[in-house]
């Protein structure tokens, strides 16, 4: 079963549960928890929650890493024949988050590597850094490489000590120049570069993944940039492994002094900027947040947390939410024939719209059932003649007044020959309605006087 996991995960879940055993031992206490019946279960779980403050309050581990010394319990008890002793433990994981909550956030957002800090660096490794060109060319070509293919640090750089990192890690025979759909023998014949990621931690099988780029025809290029790595190195691109990978480890270094230089700290600068800064250029110039997710291996709707929003796309828009005079539909659930829309000014001031959109019946807190204990319809209070459109205001009658007569003047000829035949028209209704909750007695009794005849036909609801 331990081969299940990743070699990466599986020493990361071997030191937590040797620190397991360690504390349980230290309490002359065995490190399985059985659960055989409620007390054992609780017990276990209060043993559980221990080991977890333990962790955050002594030694200061995050939410997280207390989260996989937990995860290895679990697994070594799984694998030893146990049932699960994390399954069913509320109060554990409300532990967790009341933790999480106490520590704040675990580490600072890293910032993205923007086209611009690259411009600079590219002139520093050039000019500034004082180191040999062929060893520049081949930090330039991987932190390029990186920025473009949005790869992770574990993709194209090597980590000591995880024999692993070798096997899966970029190198020469994964990178292809190509022309016209061809393959060729020079980056400096081809139009295309295309690599191959043989595995990455949401590829435990190593199935691999191709990724292409096209020559972007400008000084940031990923194929301009493989081109003089291959004339200085020519055995890093020859079409097999070799003893070593094309890319070194010094390119943090580097992307620190690039974020100093425009302003950032040292915590806010990693080598994982690079796949950030890589998808938020990406997101910002194709829009396509399925693009971005597809071509960055991301499985979940974490990659949101890379991307960065810019001020740019917002240009204009304040200006065209001021202009916007579109009409709203009806959202009353008619049948038959199409209510009439609520336009600019075509009953009410934008204010009494609002309100009484909002104060309909059967929106809201206003609504409270719709029928009474004795079967009939509810009957809901008359305003006031004090009560405004947005509370107490002494001018709301005479608005509101002003309102219910455009309203009147808009239906009268319906109200006015309203009969069983031609009923008054429901979306009118509907605005009568929303307004008679806005008026004073007053109000409505001016607007049954302009109604005329046809009022009580009008306001039956």
């Amino acid at each position: 079963m331990l081969q299940k996991l990743s070699e990466g995960t599986r020493a990361g879940y071997e030191g937590g549960w040797r620190l397991w055993v360690a504390v349980r031992q230290a309490q002359g206490l065995s490190p399985w928890l059985p659960g055989r019946d409620r007390e054992e279960r609780l017990a276990d779980e209060e043993a559980l929650i221990n080991f977890a403050v333990l962790l955050a309050r002594v030694v200061g581990r995050t939410e997280g890493t207390i989260k996989q010394k937990l995860f290895a319990v679990r697994y070594a008890h799984l694998v030893a024949g146990y049932s699960d002793p994390l399954l069913h433990r509320g109060r554990l994981w409300s532990t967790l988050a009341r933790l999480k909550r106490w520590q704040g956030p675990e580490t600072k957002r890293k910032k993205p590597v923007t086209p611009a800090m690259l411009e600079w660096l590219r002139g520093f490794l050039q000019q500034e850094a004082k180191l040999p060109e062929e060893d520049a060319v081949v930090i330039w070509a991987a932190i390029v490489t990186a920025f473009f293919f949005l790869l992770r640090a574990s993709e194209y750089l090597l980590q000591d000590g995880r024999s692993w990192s070798f096997e899966r890690v970029l190198h020469g025979e994964d990178v292809e120049p190509r022309k016209d759909g061809k393959r060729v023998p020079s980056f400096q014949d081809a139009d295309e570069m295309v690599i191959y990621i043989k595995g990455s931690k949401t590829d435990q099988l190593n199935v691999g993944t191709v990724r292409n780029h096209y020559r972007a025809g400008t000084t940031l290029c990923p194929i301009a940039a493989m081109e003089r790595l291959q004339a200085h190195h020519p055995q890093r691109i020859k079409g097999h492994r070799g003893t070593a990978a094309p890319f070194p480890l010094g390119v943090q270094h580097f992307l620190t002094v690039a974020g100093l230089a425009a302003g950032l700290s040292r915590e806010e600068i990693g080598s994982h900027s690079l796949r950030i800064g890589g998808a938020t250029a990406m997101y910002h110039v194709t829009e396509d947040l399925s693009r971005v997710r597809q071509f960055g291996r991301w499985q979940s709707d974490a990659f949101h947390g890379y991307l960065w929003e810019s001020h740019e796309p917002m240009k204009g828009i304040s200006g065209k939410m001021a202009r916007d005079t579109s009409s709203l539909t009806n959202p009353a659930k008619d049948s038959g024939t199409p209510t009439r829309a609520f336009g600019t000014g075509q009953y009410l001031s934008a204010g009494v719209r609002a309100q009484a959109r909002a104060r309909a019946p059967g929106r809201g807190a206003g609504r409270s059932g719709g029928r009474g204990a004795d079967g009939g319809a509810k009957h809901r209070p008359v305003p006031s003649a004090s009560d405004g459109i947005f509370g107490p205001w002494p001018e709301a009658s005479a608005a509101c007044r002003g309102d219910l007569e455009t309203l009147a003047v808009g239906v009268a000829p319906a109200a006015g020959a309203a009969t069983e035949q031609a009923p008054v028209p429901r979306a009118e209704a509907a605005i009568l309605r929303g307004a008679w909750r806005l008026a004073s007695e007053a109000d409505m009794a001016y607007l049954l006087d302009r109604l005329g005849a046809g009022a009580p036909k009008a306001v039956r609801w």
